[in-house]
């Protein structure tokens, strides 16, 4: 005997509303995590990269008997004339030119033609021309009389608020990174004598 039973292929139209709701409201609870998780991920590359540009200014002043690099903050300026930005001097160090690039770097509020950082000044970091044709040891001496250490001075920092928190980040001159407000932070430290 046969049984003229009819097998059922497929998803009714019920079921495939109720797992598109389900897919949907999945969606909806992890987006923001993983956009949190991206911006999470794009600060820690501007960290990352600062902690390189620290290293390539560490193995210039080995390779010039301790003495910080001479450069300018935005070349476009030409504020000091006949000097270069960092990522100039810095290039035999720093053979990926990205490692100057913030990842939020995406465009400039205050230039005419909206042009990034990076695009018009080949650097998203602002270097601390305070430490222009000084020693390391003067630098450390002094940091010492003023009570701070090398741990207190900013070497390079983002040109701008890039991540839109009111915060920046800095790499200072003892290696570390840090994720602070530029009113923390005295980037005029070594000025004077």
């Amino acid at each position: 005997m046969k049984q003229n039973k009819k097998t059922k292929k497929g998803f009714t139209l019920l079921e495939l509303l109720v797992v598109i709701a389900i897919i949907s409201i999945l969606a909806r609870i992890l987006l923001p995590a993983l956009e949190k998780a991206r911006d999470n991920a794009r600060e820690a590359m501007d960290m990352s990269n600062l902690h390189q540009l620290y290293l390539a200014v560490n193995m210039y002043c080995t390779d010039y008997h301790e003495w910080y690099p001479v450069a300018t903050n935005m070349p476009s300026l030409d504020l000091e004339p006949g000097l270069v930005g960092i990522n100039v001097v810095l290039k035999p160090y720093v053979p990926n030119p990205l490692v100057f690039k913030c990842p939020d770097d995406t465009g400039n509020p205050y230039s005419d033609d909206g042009e990034s950082y990076f695009a018009k000044e080949g650097s998203s970091y602002e270097y601390n021309t305070f430490l222009c044709g000084q020693t390391e040891s003067t630098i450390t001496s002094r940091s010492t009389r003023m009570g701070g250490g090398v741990d207190y001075i900013p070497l390079l920092w983002d040109y701008e608020n890039f991540f839109g928190n009111g915060r920046r980040n800095f790499v200072f001159l003892g290696g570390n990174v840090l994720d602070l407000q530029a009113s923390e932070v005295d980037t005029e430290i070594i000025g004077g004598n």
